[in-house]
């Protein structure tokens, strides 16, 4: 696992990665260690993404745009959850537009006309590549017409998984779009577990089945804050100046660890977490986090970096899945 010390990042080529440095019309600009200025950073991220995809005994298959649309064929994609979703997002729509053949059809994101830009460097404070509240993108491929059109989607949902409401809003079709849900870092570590539950029974419900449409949940990504906890949890006082701890207790993660134990193997679920327990150094790091004055940020991640093992995860998995997905089975 490559941390800021590694002698590998002196030889990594940042501008080799498929998007970097808002040459993506997506990227929100606080998430880009390049733009940031944090070029040691950037090519770190970099350098762990190609670890994992390429080396280490691991499975996975680079993410493959043009066979993600050929896959999906005319279906709509949506994220939906707090700012690591939102990265998630950013990462598969990316990782479309890097991919020569893929064209966007319509773009559809609402940008903010104002953000407020928490100290960090080089901030847009509105427009593109500023903070956004969600939207979709439609891409095609050129001159494949069969393959169809995909539309992959951000829909904010911060406190619970509101299923019904994303699906209605989206006008996503039963057992056919696809939903990629997360409860996120904003529940307080007493809500987990039933909201937890919540998912477990709405997902499962025969009732429901047919109805909805195919449900995947992405397991809430760790923090790596300075404190009392083993696992990272961000504590308001004690992370005040630090830096990001490089490895966390993933068994002491509150909120990754009732997602684990109540919904893998019941639910389709992406196990998001084994990689990223050690990837403390590929955070943002160097912004503000809300009121906090001069605490970096251990909860975002650099863009490109980890969400692409994520947008990664979830191209292999449909790839392997998606025609049980419609049949109403599922593989964790």
């Amino acid at each position: 696992m490559p941390d800021l010390s590694d002698p590998r990042i002196a030889a990594v080529d940042v501008a080799q990665a498929p998007y970097w440095n808002l040459t993506c019309p997506w990227e929100w600009s606080k998430y880009s260690c390049a733009h940031q200025e944090q070029a040691e950073r950037a090519r770190a991220a970099l350098l762990y993404s190609r670890d994992i995809l390429e080396g280490g005994g691991c499975t996975l298959d680079p993410f493959d745009g043009e066979a993600f649309i050929r896959l999906l064929g005319t279906r709509k994609l949506v994220f939906a959850g707090d700012s690591l979703s939102r990265q998630n997002f950013i990462s598969t729509a990316c990782l479309l537009h890097a991919s020569p053949r893929v064209a966007v059809v319509e773009d559809r994101i609402k940008w903010y006309t104002d953000w407020p830009c928490h100290g960090t460097r080089n901030c847009i404070r509105g427009g593109a590549h500023s903070g956004f509240i969600g939207g979709c993108v439609r891409f095609a491929l050129d001159g494949e017409s069969d393959a169809g059109e995909l539309t992959v989607c951000f829909n904010p949902a911060e406190r619970g998984v509101p299923v019904d409401a994303i699906a209605a809003r989206h006008a996503l079709v039963p057992r056919r779009d696809v939903l990629v849900a997360n409860l996120g870092t904003h529940m307080r570590k007493n809500e987990q577990a039933p909201h937890v539950r919540q998912v477990l029974d709405k997902w499962t419900a025969p009732a429901d089945a047919a109805r909805l449409p195919l449900l995947i949940y992405r397991e809430t990504a760790p923090q790596h804050f300075r404190g009392t906890s083993p696992a990272g949890e961000y504590d308001a006082v004690a992370a005040i100046g630090a830096a990001c701890q490089a490895t966390i207790d993933l068994d002491a993660y509150s909120l990754s660890t009732p997602e684990r134990r109540g919904l893998a193997g019941r639910v389709p679920f992406v196990a998001a977490n084994p990689w990223s327990a050690e990837a403390g150094a590929l955070h943002v790091a160097a912004g503000v986090l809300g009121v906090a004055k001069n605490t970096q940020d251990c909860t975002h991640w650099c863009l490109p970096g980890v969400p692409d093992v994520w947008s990664a995860q979830l191209f292999n998995y449909l790839r392997a899945h998606l025609a049980a997905l419609e049949a109403q089975e599922f593989a964790s």
